[in-house]
């Protein structure tokens, strides 16, 4: 009987080819390498443009309420809220005054109505200027939830600066995902 021998046949690749496939490789790793570095910095960017128009439109915003909020005009207030949720992103806002009694809303029915959860409570008590909490609802949409305090040394007349004890928060909360 014939022994049978085990040929292993060995693919010799030429150098040509060699420096071929390492070159391809290492021309793919540094795309990879640098799309994702990229892709970190686009969003870094985004991030920053969102909390950039935030405080800005929080503080226009405050700004065009300061005079309603003193005189307690609801009809101007409403107006002014359903002008801002009319806005590209934002999907609430709220006014509240220092007894977290809700004086304009993006959901009508909801004025006259009193915020006693935690972290408004906290606000009321706490806030002492702008700030912005990002947090991820559960449809995995990222909300910026813009927040401000109008207290009485911002809000005055021509003439003097208004009797009330005012810590007023306006809330504006913009929808993004990357």
């Amino acid at each position: 009987m014939r022994s049978s021998e085990s040929h292993h046949s060995s693919v010799s690749l030429s150098i040509k080819y060699k420096f071929a496939i390492f070159s391809t490789f290492l021309i793919t790793l540094v795309c990879v390498v640098l799309s994702l570095f990229l892709l970190d910095k686009v969003e870094d960017e985004l991030k920053r443009q969102i909390y950039l128009r935030g405080m800005s439109t929080i503080k226009n915003f405050s700004e065009n309420a300061k005079y309603s909020i003193m005189t307690r005009n609801r009809t101007f207030l409403s107006g002014l809220v359903e002008h801002e949720i009319s806005k590209e992103g934002v999907v609430h806002v709220i006014i509240v005054d220092e007894q977290g009694q809700t004086l304009a809303h993006s959901n009508p029915t909801m004025v006259g109505r009193v915020v006693d959860d935690e972290y408004t409570q906290n606000l009321l008590e706490t806030l002492a200027e702008a700030k912005v909490r990002r947090f991820t609802i559960s449809t995995g949409e990222t909300i910026y939830d813009f927040v401000t305090p109008i207290l009485d040394s911002d809000i005055y007349t021509e003439d003097r600066y208004a009797d009330a004890t005012t810590s007023i928060l306006l809330c504006t909360r913009f929808s993004h995902s990357f």
